[in-house]
């Protein structure tokens, strides 16, 4: 295998190092900060025209090529890392098995189609579906340009009830749960079936990229890492998660080495001790939502919780709150995610996050 390298990012292995320490709830010499930036593209980058919103989804040459624009000359500070990876957004998976995306400018919805129970069975998981083969294309291409230059991730996949609430959508499926359960059981299952060999089958492609895998969240893990989530959860009760979401979030996190689960806002947290309680799970990425959510400082008791539950947790804050939380928090098992652009604000980020204790 090569060496791993980016010629963008010189201290590649030591901030790969604070990534893997702090999922064991360990510092190596401070706490990992990933510092995000918004990358315009450089003037005199020519965009292409399409005849269709999905033929600008699907053009990986293009798409990889304005990556390489906005990527180019620009500094990865902290733990930030350069990264692509093939999107046809975040319903891909239930796409897998036969339904259609609808594409917008910003993102893409499935077209539910579970309109009656009696659809669960014409929905059968294809290799040859043409949303699978464009993913496995588009990440086969970016990985023959990737060296030196970038990392390939994983797409965005969701299996379990969140696939399911695709197929059938939110608000019927939210009634289900009292009128139809037993086929919102069968329907999970059907989900979750082939995720393992998923996980199994990009990670092979990955391996030609040295073993590393990397998804939407972009930190890098050597083996194979996923970000299991249950975003419709936030709508049920406690003894719904328990009775049709926990069964398929035992059988994901069987299929990577490592797990970092996708706590999205107060309706997941109502299921904290649950998620918490999933094995081969060792980190918490916390978003607290928009608006009235910010700041962070009114989830530092949640997040202490986390942390006293033996969870390593993925915190976003303002650089403007970074202050006030690191005095109310311990900075052992916290990696921050900071979005800024201003170079001399991340340098001074690090050099605050460097005196935490």
């Amino acid at each position: 295998m090569k060496e791993l390298y980016l010629n963008n990012k010189e201290d590649l292995e030591i901030c790969m190092k604070r990534v893997k320490a702090w999922y064991f709830g360990e510092i190596i010499d401070r706490p990992p900060v990933n510092l995000l930036s918004w990358y315009p593209q450089k003037e005199g980058f020519v965009e292409k025209k399409y005849a269709n919103l999905r033929d600008q989804w699907m053009d990986a040459e293009h798409l990889i090529d304005r990556y390489l624009n906005q990527i180019e000359g620009r500094k990865f500070i902290g733990e930030s890392f350069p990264m692509w990876m093939p999107n046809l957004g975040p319903n891909v998976y239930s796409a897998f098995f036969g339904a259609d995306i609808v594409f917008e400018p910003s993102t893409s919805w499935l077209t539910p189609c579970i309109k009656d129970w009696s659809d669960l069975d014409a929905l059968k998981f294809d290799l040859n579906n043409p949303y699978f083969k464009k993913i496995e294309e588009m990440t086969k291409y970016a990985l023959s340009r990737c060296e030196g230059n970038f990392l390939v991730g994983y797409t965005d996949l969701h299996p379990g009830l969140d696939c399911v609430s695709a197929w059938r959508d939110p608000q019927e499926l939210c009634l289900d749960l009292y009128d139809n359960p037993n086929e919102v059981i069968k329907a999970v299952k059907k989900a979750n079936e082939p995720f393992i060999d998923m996980v199994d089958r990009f990670h092979s492609w990955s391996a030609i990229s040295n073993n590393i895998s990397i998804t939407w969240l972009g930190l890098p893990f050597e083996g194979k890492m996923n970000i299991p989530s249950c975003d419709f959860s936030s709508m049920i009760s406690t003894k719904q998660f328990e009775e049709f979401a926990m069964p398929a979030l035992l059988s994901e996190v069987k299929a990577a080495d490592y797990n970092i689960f996708h706590v999205d806002g107060a309706g997941l947290a109502n299921h904290l001790e649950q998620i918490m309680s999933l094995p081969n799970t060792g980190a918490l990425q916390w978003v607290q939502g928009e608006g009235e959510s910010f700041p962070i400082m009114q989830w530092v008791p949640l997040i202490q919780r986390m942390l006293a539950g033996g969870k390593s947790v993925n915190v976003i804050l303002s650089a403007s709150d970074l202050d006030a939380f690191m005095d109310a928090v311990s900075p052992k098992g916290i990696l921050l995610t900071i979005f800024t652009s201003d170079d001399e604000e991340k340098i001074e980020i690090i050099k605050k996050v460097e005196k935490w204790r």
